[in-house]
């Protein structure tokens, strides 16, 4: 950061500067979730992200899109999800995918409902549609060459 603001902003600060600035803001953004949180209402979706190989686990309320929790873990098991649930504890359940960590926690959680993601579904039925697509136009490429062979074999002349 003290780069960046050095470089692109020709202002020169200190590296106790900026981490006194970000613990400040920190300290607004926390108090500002708190007084923005809505009530959650209806199914939370889970997942995780990953930089670097480290997993980022997120809840978020699908209708609002309000993030509940998130979260850069050293893991992605199911006790390391118990906070982010219990975060998101407010809503009727959990959408998430076939992940065993997630499907752990919302059993020791007693989450009332968990549901897996369908668009996970959804994503494997259009990867099995371009498969079959490509191989249909396969097999027509192939007709047609046995088609054109076939022709050339009947001329006038034999």
């Amino acid at each position: 950061m003290v780069l960046v603001l050095g470089e692109m902003l020709d202002t020169r600060r200190s590296p106790g500067y900026v981490v006194k600035v970000r613990k400040a803001v920190e300290v607004l953004a926390t108090a500002r979730k708190t007084e923005m949180q809505p009530t959650l209402s209806g199914l939370l979706a889970a997942d995780e992200i990953f930089l670097h190989q480290q997993p980022i686990l997120g809840v978020v309320h699908p209708a609002s899109l309000y993030m509940s929790s998130l979260n850069l873990k050293e893991q992605r098991d199911g006790e390391t999800w118990g906070g982010q649930f219990q975060t998101g504890a407010q809503g009727a359940g959990i959408i998430s995918d076939a992940g065993s960590g997630l499907a752990a926690e919302a059993a020791l959680a007693q989450v009332g409902c968990h549901a897996g993601d369908w668009f996970h579904h959804l994503l494997l039925a259009g990867l099995v549609e371009a498969q079959r697509e490509r191989r249909a136009y396969t097999v027509l490429t192939e007709q047609y060459e046995r088609e054109e062979k076939l022709r050339q074999t009947h001329t006038p002349k034999r």
